[in-house]
Formats: structure tokens, sequence, C-alpha cells
């Protein structure tokens, strides 16, 4: 029995390193310590990131519509259903028409602009053109498109994408040699300053504010032009391409309940106003 347990319970004078541990495995225990803590720390350096760039994102798309709703530019003439204004390039310029209201195009005078074989470089075109500056920093880019790849691959791919896309806007709008439609500049995006883009989305919003602004006036035969000519532009969902893409989501929203609530009742809406300009009580029809 003596024996056995002896055999069985080893003590600790047979193995002194189980007692206490020597200087150089508290060390490596340290060093383990402190290597788990810095990938700690790398995680929320990488989420702070994220978090950042989506919050510059947020800044940029309000910013947006702040100027967007403050320029309250006066449309000339109602357009037909789902197209924009076609005007020629002026010298120095190249004028591009955007359908971003149901299917996404881009025209250059009459012509369909193919935007490249690089989905994610389409997507890029579609980010900038909704920015006030039609710009954006390299990072924040790397994090909207290709949040879980490493940086330097991200960055690849980043250069790909762009490049693919600058390469087709040159060739459609035949851009001299030494001109750029995708610049790069301070670590930055930038669509060319020579590209005159007009959309579609601004050209509806254009037509409900002077509508809205006609309304109250009492001009309500002009009103009601405006609000006719603003739900003849609604093709559709904002850039549908991008449904679930954050920096869409509040922009569509705004659109679809201008569109829902003041052009979709644009019957009622117009003889509400007629019946408060003859002073009598309104007949509605509930559409």
């Amino acid at each position: 029995m003596t024996k056995a347990r002896a055999q069985s319970e080893p003590s600790s004078e047979s193995n002194p390193q189980k007692a206490a541990s020597s200087p150089q495995e508290q060390l490596v225990e340290h060093l383990a310590r402190l290597q788990q803590e810095y990938r700690q720390f790398q995680s929320w350096l990488k989420e702070a990131g994220l978090q950042l760039s989506r919050r510059q994102a947020e800044v940029n798309r309000q910013l947006y519509e702040a100027m967007a709703s403050l320029s309250n530019p006066q449309p000339s003439a109602a357009y037909g259903p789902a197209s924009v204004p076609n005007p020629g390039p002026a010298a120095g310029e190249f004028s591009l028409s955007i359908q971003v209201l149901g299917k996404f195009v881009v025209r250059y005078g009459d012509q369909a602009v193919s935007l490249g074989s690089n989905k994610k470089g389409r997507a890029i075109f579609r980010y900038l053109i909704m920015l006030p500056e039609r710009r954006a920093a390299k990072d924040v880019l790397l994090e909207l498109f290709w949040p879980d790849d490493p940086p330097h691959k991200a960055g690849h791919k980043l250069h790909i994408a762009v490049s693919t896309l600058r390469q087709a806007l040159n060739e459609a709008l035949h851009m001299p040699e030494d001109g750029e439609s995708v610049l790069f500049v301070d670590d930055h995006y930038a669509l060319s300053p020579d590209l005159n883009i007009q959309l579609d989305a601004d050209v509806f919003l254009a037509h409900v504010q002077v509508g809205e602004r006609l309304a109250r006036e009492g001009k309500a035969a002009e009103a009601m032009a405006e609000y006719e000519a603003a739900r003849a532009l609604y093709g559709g969902d904002f850039l549908a391409e991008d449904l679930y893409a954050d920096w869409t989501i509040a922009r569509r929203a705004r659109l679809e309940e201008m569109y829902l609530k003041d052009l979709m009742a644009t019957d009622d809406a117009k003889e509400g106003i007629r019946a408060f300009m003859e002073k009598r009580k309104p007949e509605w029809k509930d559409r």
C-alpha cells in the first residue's frame, strides 16, 4: 500500500519545476499576456477606425443633404419620365446626365457610358457622385467597400477598382492624354472637376421645392406642373444597385417619403389647392 501510494502521489521534490515557475517561465507568461493585450488593442483600434469611417460617411451624406436643400435650383421645364436634362459639353467640361432613380444610367450626350467591368469601381463612382465635392478619403473607401480585408489587400483591390473605372471613363469621354476622369490627390480619390454632373434626384428635389413654394404663393397651376414633373422623374428606388449600403439608406428614405406623401397625393393636393383658391369645400378622392 505504501509503495503504491508513493507511485500514485509523486512528491513535489521529484518535480521541483511544478512547485514554482522559473524566471524564464515567468518572462514567457508575461510576454504572452502582453501579446494578448496587444491583439485586443489592435482589435479595438480596427473597430474604432471602422466606426470613425462610417461616421465620416454619414457626415458627408448630411452635408450633401444640407447643400442640396439650400441650393434650391430652379428647373426651367418639366422633363420626361425617368430622364434628366442633357446639355452638350461646354468648353473644358464633360457633361454627364446621371439617372439614380430606378435603373442607374450614365449618359454623355446621347450615349450611355460604361463604367468598366469592376463592380466595386462602379459602386465607388456612385458613392462619389453623392458627395458634395465628389471626393472621398482613401481610408473611407477602404472601410466602406473592403472592411474585412487586410489593409494591403484592400489597398490593392481599391487601386484596381479605381484604375478600371478611370480607364472606362477616359475612353467613354474621349479625354485628352493629359486628362484624368478620376484623380488621386492628398490621399483622396476625386472625380475630375471637368466632369459636369447632373443627377435626376437633384432635379426631382428641385421640382418638389419649387412646387411647394408656388403652392404657398397661391399659384396652384404652376405648383401642380412642378409636382407632375417631379412625379414623372421618379423612376424607382434611389440607387437600387446599392440597396443595402449604409450610405444610401437615409437619402433613399427621404426621396421615397417625398414621393409617397407629397406626389402620390397629387390629385387630392390639386383639389385642396383649388378648393382653397375658390373658397369651397374640397371633394377628396383619396388619390
